[in-house]
This record gives structure tokens, sequence and C-alpha cells, in this order.
């Protein structure tokens, strides 16, 4: 565990080096008062300029992220991080077209979380093992990475235009 002095001098190192700092979470919500992963998350938290929190259809990862959301929304000072929300889409129809998951999405969208959408695509396992590059595991995978980049930098300077 790092103590909050610790985050404190690698964020500096950072914020100096950087364009903007991106905490990518998982969709489990620690919690952010108590020791553990939690207090580095809080840690991290206070010095981003962006949160990550990726989802996909799952009810107990759509739960997290909605937790996490409300945790973010009750904070004074971290109401203010923009969040992206890379959709890890199922593949399967019926999974991707559920009411309870397109009901969480729009929530979220009316909240300002930005819900970027990532094809489950299994293509994208064979690019690593195969030293592929992504456009050619995934032209789709790649296209939605793209997206979800311009997302991210163009939510940070949002922010920061409204500061």
């Amino acid at each position: 565990a790092y103590t909050q002095a610790e985050v404190d001098v690698v964020a500096e190192y950072l914020r100096r080096r950087h364009s903007f700092i991106a905490v990518d979470l998982p969709n489990a919500l620690p919690s952010l008062t108590t020791g553990g992963p939690g207090a580095v998350t809080a840690a991290w938290l206070v010095h981003c300029d962006l949160v990550v929190l990726p989802f996909n259809a799952d009810p107990r990862a759509r739960q997290g992220l909605l937790e996490y959301v409300a945790a973010l929304a009750d904070d004074p000072v971290l109401a203010r991080l923009p969040i992206v929300a890379p959709y890890i889409v199922s593949s399967n129809r019926a999974i991707a077209a559920d009411p309870a998951v397109l009901g969480d999405i729009a929530y979220l969208r009316r909240r300002g979380v930005e819900v970027v959408e990532v094809p489950d695509d299994e293509n994208a396992l064979l690019a690593l093992p195969r030293d592929l590059p992504i456009n050619q595991a995934s032209p789709a995978l790649r296209h939605s990475y793209l997206k979800l980049t311009e997302t991210v930098v163009a939510a940070v300077l949002r922010t920061r235009r409204e500061q």
C-alpha cells in the first residue's frame, strides 16, 4: 500500500511530464475511506483529470459502475472529474439489447458519463500471441479504441475550458 505522500510525489512527477492523468479503475467499488486498494484509489483520484471505468452487460459490473459514479458525484472534490466508461458490447444480440443494460447506459449518459462502445471481439485475443497490430486482428476494435481515445481527450479539454 502506498501512502498519500508517495502518491503525491509520483503524481507531481507525472504532472510535469504529461498532458493529463487518467485513472483507469476496475468496475468494482473499493471503499474510498478504508485501507488497501480503496485508499490508493482515493489517493490517485485527487490528482487525476479523468476517470475511466470499463464495464460490460454483467449486472455486477453495471452495479459497480453505478456505485462509483454515485460515490464520485457525492464527493465535493471528485465530482468535478469527467468519467469515460468504455462499454464492452456483447456479441450476443439478446444481451446487447437487454432493456436493463440499455436503461443503465441511458442513465449513465444522463449523469454526464461518456459511454463509448467497444466490441467484445475475440479476434483481439489473437493480437498479442501472434504479434499482430490491433488493426489487423480487429479493425472494429481499433476503430473503437480510436473513438475512446478521442473521447478521453475531448473530456479532459472540455473540463479544462469550464474551469
